[in-house]
Order: C-alpha cells, then structure tokens, then sequence
C-alpha cells in the first residue's frame, strides 16, 4: 500500500511539474504569437509583405490610350508592352526576368485586353453581350459582381491562382488578367487604377 501511495506521489510530483513547465513555455512564446498574428499598420499584404505608400503610388508611370480613351497607372521599374492595338501586358522586374530567361512563353502579371464590341471575344461563340454572357457563366457561380472607380465589374470565383475581370464602359468591354489572384497589393492597385479618358 505504501508503495502505490508513493507511485501515486511521483505521479502528481511529475505532473505538477510538467504543468509547470508548460505554463512557463506558453508564458514564454504567447506574447511571440500574438505579436505575429496581429497584422502591422505597415504592411497592406501580410502573405507577401507589400505594400504600397501614397509617395510611391504617386510616383508611378501612366500608359494612356487615346484613341481606346483608357489610362492605367504602373510602378516605375515594371515594362509595359501592347502586343496588339487591343492589348498590353505589364510585367514586374521578377517576371520579365523569367521571361527573357525562359524560351517558353510567359504570361505576365496583368494583360488588358479591350474587345469592340464583345462578340469578339474568343469565348464567346454565342456573340451575347456582356451581361448576358456573365448571366449564362454563373450559372455555375463563376462571377461576383464588383466595383472599379464607380463601374460595375464581374470578377472570377475560382480556386485558380489567377483573377480575372470583366468591365464594360460604352461598346468597350474590358478584360484584365491579373497572374496574382488579387493577392498582389501592386497589381490589385494597377486593376484599379484604370480610368476612362
């Protein structure tokens, strides 16, 4: 009996004694977690530290269309190319570098495309307008309705680790491909700094 009653002791003694040491553990790391968990006024994109101050933005190059009647603002160190009368695409300093670096083609961090009219667009077989195009796509809950500098947009509801918009101004319907799925603080800015002339 004695024997069980001081295996009994060891155990509560070992007991309090683990409990001690992880209640000094979590005293000890807590502060740690919270501090991490807790997002910084600094940072506007905690999942890859960027972010963008008024300055910079103020800084930035603006590609204007004239004759498509559309500008859109760029970091400074980002190119630009248009491909087609119809299309640009902007590319980071990173991604221009995978691209002059790789043989295979490689989509760049945003592409607008304007098509004039819709029916144009290469998924549209049909030759609906945008409206009703977006209509007959969510009937699988692929769009979600959004807003760009007072304009009503359609944007995509995919797991795929790109976004893409659609937005109409006049006959025009603009299309923006943006490569970071809006996880981008630049490009997200880029999107919405599109403005109509």
């Amino acid at each position: 009996m004695n024997r069980l009653k001081r295996k009994f002791r060891l155990i509560k003694l070992i007991s309090f004694f683990l409990i001690l040491v992880a209640l000094a553990v979590l005293i000890f790391f807590a502060p740690k977690i919270i501090k991490k968990s807790v997002p910084s006024k600094e940072v506007i994109n905690p999942a890859n530290n960027e972010s963008i101050s008024q300055e910079e933005y103020n800084q930035w190059k603006i590609f204007s269309d004239l004759e498509l009647k559309y500008s859109i603002k760029y970091p400074q160190d980002w190119i630009v190319e248009k491909n087609l009368p119809t299309e640009i695409s902007f590319y980071s300093p990173s991604r221009l570098k995978i691209k002059e670096e790789n043989s295979n083609p490689i989509s760049p961090n945003i592409k607008l495309t304007i098509y004039q009219p819709f029916s144009d667009f290469p998924s549209n077989p049909k030759k609906l307008n945008l409206e009703d195009w977006i209509n007959l796509q969510n009937s699988e809950d692929i769009f979600k309705k959004i807003n760009i500098n007072g304009l009503d947009a359609y944007e995509t509801i995919t797991s795929y680790p790109i976004r893409i918009i659609f937005l109409q101004k006049g006959d025009s319907v603009y299309n923006i491909f943006d490569s970071s799925a809006g996880n981008s603080v630049i490009q997200q800015q880029i999107v919405n700094s599109l403005e109509f002339n």
